[in-house]
């Protein structure tokens, strides 16, 4: 991405010194200025917006270069405005590189507020949430097991992928902290949402070693690497003493594009004087190889 921005700030650097090095010969009338790269790379609308808003610069400098008057002044004052157009650009053109790199193949968030989202095996309840609503079950000596299996969570690009989410385990009867011997649960990933293989998410585990007894819910991060394909989760949790709530709410699924930069960048960037009843410069280069995607 760095070396695109600097072919376009070279661009700039020869559409100024074009101008200049011209300023004595021209006798033509200057009445548009277009900057017209000829690849498949367009400007964004907002670009091309703003260029045409210095048109009326150009239509007044251009006076100064037919009657051969050119000062410096003039020369520094063409010199903002190119510079100006440029700068937006190079703004503009890193903003859509940046939104691009940052695009997720799997975006997915479900806090249960307005339904159960199409997850199955927990009921939702407002019993004990962290907030509002969540999946929650009961479990005891005569309940040992549950699994909450999502929906199609998404289609997974075969990129880390980073999963959040909040659990609560407090006693049935008080609502009390539950002892940390309640059992464990854990987190699987699977391409089927029936009759494939789960793969746990590594550190996924929360048992007597890493859950402290507290009424509030807690917060969890764990990143994994799903292959290509469609993606599912559940999670499943296993009684071992106690009688009490086992609740999951607000989970998060995200999986992010890294940019991948080019093999070849882009080269051959040409600046030519066009003629014809309106004088115009006209730009080309030679795209990057492969094609732009994600940079």
């Amino acid at each position: 991405m760095k070396e695109m921005l600097f072919n376009f700030v070279a661009y700039y650097q020869q559409v100024k010194t074009f101008l200049l090095a011209n300023k004595a010969a021209s006798n033509k009338r200057h009445r548009e200025l277009s900057l017209v790269p000829s690849s498949t790379n367009n400007f964004t609308q907002q670009t091309q917006s703003n260029i045409i808003t210095q048109k009326q610069h150009f239509m007044q400098t251009s006076t100064s270069i037919q009657n051969n008057n050119f000062s410096a002044t003039n020369a520094k004052s063409l010199s903002l405005t190119v510079s100006k157009v440029f700068s937006f650009m190079l703004v503009m053109l890193t903003f859509m590189f940046t939104s691009l790199g940052s695009s997720a193949q799997i975006n997915y968030s479900q806090n249960f507020d307005v339904d159960a989202g199409s997850w199955t095996g927990v009921s939702r309840s407002t019993t004990a949430p962290c907030t509002g609503n969540a999946l929650t079950v009961n479990l005891y000596s005569t309940v040992t097991t549950a699994t909450a299996a999502s929906p199609l969570i998404g289609t997974s690009s075969g990129f880390s992928t980073t999963l959040t989410y909040k659990y609560r385990l407090v006693d049935y009867s008080t609502l009390a902290a539950t002892a940390n011997t309640f059992g464990n649960f854990k987190v699987q990933y699977s391409n089927l949402a029936t009759g494939g293989t789960w793969t746990d998410i590594t550190g996924s585990t929360i048992n007597n070693t890493n859950h402290t007894a507290t009424t509030s819910c807690v917060s969890q991060t764990l990143t994994f690497t799903p292959p290509a394909g469609a993606l599912y989760i559940r999670f499943v949790a296993t009684w071992s003493a106690g009688d009490y709530y086992w609740s999951l709410d607000d989970i998060s699924i995200v999986q992010a594009v890294p940019c991948v930069p080019p093999t070849a960048q882009p080269t051959a960037l040409i600046v030519n004087p066009t003629t014809g009843t309106t004088n115009s410069i006209t730009g080309s280069f030679t795209a990057s190889s492969p094609a732009s995607s994600n940079y």
